[in-house]
């Protein structure tokens, strides 16, 4: 080994982008998330680190970023990490809407289903009757409340309920089935 030459093998925390140093310093819980980029190819890290900066991403936020990259890449070996960074966003909450695409990016059957049961939510909820259903499509089964204050409230709901049959019967068919219909 020539001399002056060491061994050793920087760590993967002098790897890091210097923002990344800091908050591993700062942060000892950010550990976690410097394990899970090491899992990335050493080339894209200093994207991800800037998607972490860009969108303020918690250490929960940076973790799942980091292990669904990994999810992406392994599935794509051709996956953009980069493009990420170029996501038209919405809202105040810039980090929960990153996630959001991301989620989608990942599991976009899974978002277009949420994205179906959503609009069908919306057609049928109104002030006297709310349909609720736990997003998370385990469950065969739709929840109704309904706002009753008097006997012409049940013929009200009773109306609705046979006025909507189609966008309910739609919904139980995307809960029951999934996209397959």
């Amino acid at each position: 080994m020539p001399k002056g030459e060491s061994n050793n093998k920087p760590s993967m925390a002098q790897l890091l982008p210097l923002p990344l140093r800091e908050k591993l310093e700062n942060e000892p819980e950010f550990q976690k998330v410097v394990a899970e980029l090491a899992s990335l190819p050493q080339s894209d890290i200093p994207t991800v680190a800037a998607l972490m900066e860009k969108y303020r991403l918690n250490i929960n936020q940076s973790f799942e970023l980091c292990q669904t990259l990994r999810e992406l890449l392994l599935k794509d070996n051709d996956f953009n990490i980069s493009g990420l960074a170029k996501l038209e966003l919405e809202g105040a909450k810039q980090s929960e809407a990153f996630m959001l695409a991301l989620r989608a990016i990942r599991y976009p059957q899974y978002s277009e289903m949420k994205a179906k049961l959503k609009k069908y939510l919306s057609q049928l909820n109104s002030k006297n009757i709310k349909f609720n259903y736990k997003d998370n499509f385990e469950s065969l089964t739709l929840d109704l409340v309904a706002n009753i204050r008097n006997p012409e409230d049940i013929e009200l709901l009773s109306q609705t309920l046979i006025n909507k049959k189609e966008v309910i019967s739609q919904l139980l068919s995307l809960i029951k089935n999934g996209l397959d219909d």
